[in-house]
This record gives structure tokens, C-alpha cells and sequence, in this order.
């Protein structure tokens, strides 16, 4: 059973890496804009499926709130992909005056941000909660008093 748990949770941290490449941060923040727009909700739907698929760390993700936590980070996820492309249409729109495309790319860049704190956020965790249901225990850092 330890190794199915640990074939889940090696599947969903995988899945959730693949977040990087619709919330990058190596590229112009016109190339990480479109990644959102383009990229973002069909990761999130497979991240979806693949937390659905997970039957042994189904206990797991069940605890203390931790489904609910998911939930609220794929909801996150997911309203920020509408929100990128309902501001991408409306500045790709012929009727949008120069000053409102500028303003609506800054929009953009906030959103992107915002975005990207989520996904750390939910890549670490993550993590965290594969070491708690995996029996992984944190190295101690050694004490700093004398």
C-alpha cells in the first residue's frame, strides 16, 4: 500500500509541476500571460482528474480540511485562467483605447503574480502533506541558541 500511496502523490506533484509551464516566470510577461490564458485550465482540469484518480491518499486529502484547501486552490486557479482571458479579449478588442490596453496589461501582470503565489503555494503544499502522509519527517535544523 506505501507503494501506491507513493505513486499518488509522485503523479500529483507531477501534475502540479506542469503548473510551471502555464504560470512561468522565465519569459517575457507577455509569453507568461498567454501560458495563462492558453495553458492554465486544461492543466488544471487534468490536476482535477488526476487529485480524482487517487484512491489511497483519498484519506489524506480528506483530513482537516485539506480537500477543502485543494478545492480552493484549483477554484483560485481556475477563476484567475477566466479572469486572464476575459482581460486578454477586452484588450485585444479594436474599440479598447491605447490607455485602457495599458491599463488592463497591468491587470494582467497582477493577475500573473497572484497566480504564481498560488501555485507555490500549492506545489509546497503539497509537498508537505506527501511527507506527513508518507511518514517523512523534516530534517531538525540545529538550534541557534548558546
Amino acid at each position: 500500500m506505501l507503494d501506491q500511496k507513493k505513486a499518488e502523490w509522485k503523479a500529483l506533484l507531477n501534475k502540479a509541476a506542469e503548473l510551471e509551464h502555464a504560470i512561468p516566470t522565465l519569459v517575457s510577461i507577455n509569453e507568461g500571460i498567454d501560458c495563462v490564458e492558453q495553458k492554465l485550465p486544461a492543466i488544471t482540469r487534468e490536476l482535477l482528474q488526476c487529485w480524482a484518480e487517487c484512491l489511497f491518499i483519498k484519506e489524506f486529502l480528506s483530513l482537516r480540511g485539506n480537500q477543502e484547501k485543494l478545492t480552493e486552490f484549483l477554484k483560485s486557479l481556475g477563476g484567475g485562467a477566466r479572469t486572464m482571458r476575459e482581460l486578454g479579449e477586452a484588450k485585444r478588442c479594436p474599440e479598447t483605447p491605447p490607455v485602457d490596453r495599458l491599463a488592463l496589461l497591468e491587470k494582467q501582470k497582477a493577475l500573473h503574480n497572484e497566480l504564481r503565489g498560488i501555485y507555490i503555494m500549492l506545489q509546497e503544499w503539497l509537498v508537505e502533506g506527501a511527507r506527513q502522509d508518507l511518514g517523512v519527517v523534516k530534517p531538525e535544523t540545529p538550534s541557534t541558541s548558546a
